[in-house]
């Protein structure tokens, strides 16, 4: 399925119990044709710790305002993040 990357919110704090929290929001939109419902697209977003964005080599801040795949596991985890390649229209 593809999504349109709309924007990123990167984290790093210190909770109270002194936890370092290091990650990213993804917000994104996508298209659900399966819900006669919705008109328009759906705004959603997830959240990926630092290790998941490290493993997936790209930097994200590049894919605002791209398309991607978002690949995900059984249990819905985000486990790769892939732009998709547009071809050029002819004139």
């Amino acid at each position: 399925m593809e999504y349109l990357i709309v924007g990123i919110n990167e984290i790093d704090f210190t909770d109270e119990k002194g936890k370092r929290i290091q990650g990213t929001r993804l917000y994104f939109n996508y298209l659900d044709d399966t819900n006669p419902n919705i008109i328009g697209a759906i705004a959603d977003s997830k959240w990926l710790t630092k290790d998941q964005v490290d493993k997936f080599g790209i930097d994200l801040r590049t894919l605002v305002r791209k398309t991607v795949n978002i690949v995900t596991n059984m249990k819905g985890k985000i486990v790769n993040i892939i732009p998709v390649e547009k071809e050029a229209k002819q004139a």
